[in-house]
């Protein structure tokens, strides 16, 4: 496996100002998927390289520079935080979970950067926890 260039940091709103409206495609990616853009994300946000596993399976990755919660009923995740949902088809995820990343959020519902969610471009969705398993917080 090759590695991949990772270029300058960057927050994450200029993130989602950069990539809103566009299918993107991770280095090994399938293109337009939600771990694509999580990928991405690592990359161009946190300087790192990208993992290869369906959204539902990073629950159990060690992701450096980062810290697992898991979801509970007065917790919600900070901002920049990845995160991750297991089938819940009552709200249309599937059996590979899904994955997007935390722009705010509170203890009832979750603005988040999303792609794959109705089509294969990034967009912006409130959500709520159903299905929640937890996330990844940045430190």
């Amino acid at each position: 496996m090759g590695s991949v260039e990772l270029p300058t940091v960057i927050g994450p709103l200029a993130f989602a100002q950069r990539h809103l409206g566009q299918r993107v495609t991770a280095p090994g990616g399938l293109g337009g998927q939600c771990v694509d853009l999580i990928n991405v994300w690592l990359i161009e946000g946190r300087g790192q390289q990208p993992i290869h596993a369906n959204a539902v399976d990073w629950v159990g990755v060690p992701l450096a520079r980062h810290k697992w919660t898991p979801n509970g009923p007065v917790n919600h995740p900070p901002r920049s935080a990845i995160v991750v949902w297991g089938p819940a088809p009552e709200v249309g995820i599937g059996v590979f979970g899904h994955i997007a990343l935390c722009l705010t959020s509170d203890p009832m519902t979750l603005l988040t950067l999303d792609s794959n969610w109705g089509a294969e471009i990034v967009t912006l969705q409130i959500h709520s926890y159903h299905g929640v398993l937890g996330w990844f917080a940045p430190g």
